[in-house]
């Protein structure tokens, strides 16, 4: 980072602007609020401070459309691209009572990560199972 000091009588009209403009650009920047793609690998982003103020985003690949909000047992909120929401839909995790009393993670699909209750090993434990319904649907893919 460069410092750059101006005695007052240099500030001119121009360097005042271009000050401004520094601080506008910078403040449009930390506004930028990206989320990530809950699917495990899936690099995607969006900006959601620019969806819910109804702005463009400052990048064409930070649109939100098609993203699906995410919300409920694992901790979020979280969201899915346009590429992964269905999958995702289709696997979401609710809590169920074992026979022994214990809550255990239930996938949509009757996965369950039954007999696993350490703390924070449910999410790990869903993302592995979502990457394994994933390169099954790769596999049937390629098959077909």
């Amino acid at each position: 980072m460069i410092t750059i000091r101006l005695p007052a009588s240099a500030i001119t009209d121009d360097v005042l602007t271009a000050l401004y403009d520094e601080r506008d650009r910078l403040r449009a920047e930390a506004r930028i609020n990206l989320r990530d793609c809950l699917m495990p690998g899936c690099r995607r982003q969006f900006d959601v401070g620019a969806r819910l103020e109804g702005k463009a985003p400052a990048r064409p690949e930070w649109s939100g459309d098609g993203w699906r909000l995410f919300s409920g047992l694992l901790p979020g909120p979280d969201y899915g691209c346009p590429d992964h929401a269905d999958l995702i839909t289709a696997h979401v995790t609710h809590t169920a009572r074992a026979h022994d009393g214990a809550l255990h993670v239930v996938c949509a699909c009757r996965w369950s990560a039954t007999g696993r209750r350490w703390h924070g090993a449910a999410r790990g434990l869903w993302e592995e199972h979502l990457l394994a319904v994933l390169g099954d649907e790769t596999e049937e893919t390629r098959r077909a």
